[in-house]
């Protein structure tokens, strides 16, 4: 049905299936690169079509739906787009933790306020109990990669949470946040953990 469509229509519906959970059309047409009435009218013919639903938000009749429109992306277009929503969700002001699901499957490109957002989202995630996203959101701040002051504190949190799961890994992370350490309070908890 979606091959029957516009380019305009496809454009407005892998950015849904970017974003995945009710998105508005304002995000959706700034991430697909559409005025605000081409994107109106893309979203009419998605609807018509039964591939999203009728809500105010963006959303897919079902979750296949938008998976199988996911999958079908060029992995590159994927990436780029994920750093696209990123950008467009942080200058919206959400929360670390919705920006860093995008970050961490956008490019990495040394930009800061990525790694910010992935440290944020990281503590986050520990508070809520999670230190498997935490682990996942620091592993993927240090590969943007960090400023080189920021790389100790960020492997004194990855060990850390690391070690709260039994990884093994936890020790080579927080050996070398002890080694890079320039700050003793950073170098004294990579000792102590």
């Amino acid at each position: 049905r979606l091959g029957r469509l516009s380019e305009d229509a496809l454009r407005l519906a892998r950015a849904a299936s970017v974003v995945q959970t009710g998105a508005d059309l304002s995000l959706l047409a700034a991430l697909a690169g559409l005025k605000p009435d081409d994107a109106a009218a893309a979203a009419r013919a998605l609807v018509s079509a039964e591939i999203l639903s009728d809500d105010a938000e963006a959303a897919f009749v079902h979750p296949l739906v938008g998976a199988a429109v996911y999958e079908d992306m060029p992995a590159l277009d994927r990436s780029l787009s994920h750093e696209r929503a990123a950008r467009y969700l942080r200058e919206r002001g959400s929360s670390a933790g919705t920006v860093a699901v995008h970050l961490a499957r956008a490019p990495a490109r040394g930009q800061e306020w990525a790694c910010d957002d992935l440290e944020e989202a990281a503590r986050e995630s520990l508070r809520a109990g999670s230190p498997a996203s935490a682990v996942s959101y620091l592993a993927r701040a240090l590969s943007e990669p960090p400023p080189p002051e920021r790389r100790a504190r960020l492997l004194l949190e990855l060990g850390s949470a690391e070690a709260m799961l039994d990884t093994p890994s936890a020790v080579e992370h927080l050996t070398e946040a002890f080694e890079r350490g320039t700050d003793t309070a950073v170098r004294g908890a990579a000792a102590v953990t």
